[in-house]
């Protein structure tokens, strides 16, 4: 594999060129495809499905080449489980773990972010971000209710942040 080759990478329709090489270097996923005697290996566009999203790809795009994440304007709470599944699928540690730490600090500074993030927390059973979601919302339990997905929150813990806070 040269370490200059470009490859197309198709998403939902959208094009990413990436250089193989900074693929191969950040992903378990694509260091396998590129490097084994997969078909995928001699290709230079390579599409990819679910559960991948074109936002989700988008955001990894930008941490391969530029080492960090889009400004908070750009992530909303809404990518960040297509995010995780993302890394997840790519085995993408580094991104993973980068990605983990930007969520704590999201939810340490913006309550609103918290309900959908304990949601994602349960489903994926990521007992420190249920946990710094639920403390986020006790912190600030009137924009964690401004969040479209408060409603969606367990009537038990409802009732556990009313009690904390109102006790």
């Amino acid at each position: 594999m040269e370490s200059d080759e470009n490859v197309q990478i198709v998403v939902e329709n959208e094009k990413f060129s990436l250089r193989k090489k900074d693929l191969v270097d950040s992903s378990d996923f694509f260091n396998a495809m590129f490097s084994g005697r997969y078909a995928e290996s001699r290709q230079k566009c390579i599409f990819l499905k679910e559960p991948i999203t074109k936002e989700a790809f988008g955001i990894f795009c930008d941490y391969l080449s530029f080492g960090r994440f889009p400004a908070d304007s750009k992530f909303r709470a809404s990518l960040i489980p297509d995010l995780f599944l993302a890394a997840h699928f790519l085995h993408c540690h580094d991104f993973l773990d980068a990605l983990t730490d930007k969520i704590l600090a999201l939810v340490a500074q913006c309550s609103s972010y918290s309900p959908i993030l304990f949601l994602f927390g349960e489903e994926m059973m990521l007992d420190d971000l249920q946990k710094a979601a639920f403390d986020a919302m006790k912190r600030d339990p009137l924009s964690a209710a401004s969040s479209e997905d408060f409603t969606r929150l367990p009537f038990e813990l409802l009732e556990q942040l009313i009690a904390e806070n109102y006790d």
